[in-house]
């Protein structure tokens, strides 16, 4: 889910604290495009010019009645450096978010731009003259729609003079809802929301509680020995025997054998699906295998070099090893809500990974 800001929704709270921020971030990543950064970095500018002039006249006011007078904390230089501060924190928030960089700014015919303005077309005034910076905005949160194809958009804002319909200020104006046809972006997918409060209200708060309670479930399940930690592990031993060569498991030699596993690091649940009367739950087991294969004696000491080796047979030119390697099984499990308990078993992946605890 991505959830597009508008500046409006940035500059009612500059460092986006507190739990209407930390709700989106919870539930979804927050977009910043490159317009709506600059337009954010220009409006805390101008919001510290304004305090800086108020703070310099009630200190005149102030120094004419003092015997020693107090100099401006706001300088020049001190508000400079507070804008490079706000700028480095907006873009260190847009990385952290999960983009690399913002959205950049859409690339758009002067033509379509100006024909667009002459027919009053939203987010254009009714002038034709003013909205250039708005459709720029808008622009750009259909090419994330389009960029995303897959993704749910979320569209904040509370310019409802120029996003809303007029008639109902909480659906997208007609103009807006026939630029998504156009770009063949289904309504289904994406959704207006002219308050951060009503986003949050009506959505938002929903889709955490729902994620909440499957964090719930889910530790519920992993804590529950007997119906599910004890089935997984016997599971993984049903496998020892399994032919690795078809799985994306690198071990020297060929013919490698899964002879057993050690030391179980973790079981995770990746994915958890509530489906009619099962649970569908993706689950990763991490371990150290014991994986047996064929070398030739002259590849020995290469090997040994990189893998964790025991020799357990010879035979002429070639060597019986064991091999000590993490190793990460993915298995599709399907549970039954009834009485918690496993009914089927799916082995879907099997592949190493650099274990901290092997040799």
């Amino acid at each position: 889910m991505l959830i597009y800001l508008d500046s409006s929704i940035i500059c009612s709270n500059f460092f986006m604290q507190g739990p209407t921020f930390d709700l989106m971030k919870k539930i979804g990543t927050i977009v910043i495009s490159q317009i709506v950064f600059d337009e954010v970095c220009n409006k805390y500018r101008e919001g510290l010019l304004e305090y800086q002039k108020k703070v310099r006249n009630g200190l005149e006011a102030a120094n004419a009645m003092l015997s020693s007078p107090i100099e401006n904390p706001l300088t020049s230089e001190r508000l400079e450096n507070e804008c490079r501060k706000y700028s480095d924190f907006l873009e260190k928030f847009v990385i952290e978010s999960g983009l690399t960089i913002p959205e950049p700014y859409p690339t758009i015919p002067h033509d379509i731009v100006v024909k667009r303005a002459l027919l009053r077309k939203r987010p254009f005034k009714d002038d034709g003259s003013t909205g250039y910076r708005d459709f720029l905005v808008w622009m750009s949160c259909i090419n994330i729609a389009k960029t995303y194809a897959q993704e749910e958009i979320h569209f904040v804002s509370n310019n409802v003079k120029d996003f809303s319909d007029q008639k109902n200020k909480e659906l997208l104006h007609p103009d807006l809802v026939a630029d998504l046809c156009d770009a063949g972006i289904s309504e289904v997918r994406f959704h207006y929301w002219n308050s951060a409060n009503r986003f949050i209200s009506e959505y938002a708060g929903k889709i955490a509680n729902a994620i909440e309670n499957r964090a719930a479930m889910i530790s519920a399940i992993m804590a529950d020995e007997s119906s599910f930690l004890i089935p997984i592990t016997d599971y993984i031993c049903s496998i020892y025997g399994t032919d690795l060569s078809k799985w994306n498991v690198y071990v020297p030699g060929d013919n490698p054998i899964l002879q057993k596993t050690i030391d179980n690091i973790g079981t995770q649940i990746e994915e958890f699906e509530d489906v009619d009367d099962c649970y569908y739950i993706d689950v990763i087991y991490e371990c150290i295998g014991i994986v047996e294969s064929s070398i030739y004696r002259d590849e020995l000491h290469e090997y040994e070099q990189e893998f964790d080796i025991e020799v357990i047979s010879s035979n002429g030119n070639m060597i019986r090893i064991n091999t000590s390697l993490g190793l990460k099984i993915w298995m599709k499990v399907k549970m039954k809500k009834s009485n918690k308990s496993i009914s089927s078993i799916e082995l879907v992946e099997i592949e190493d990974y650099y274990c901290p605890f092997c040799d």
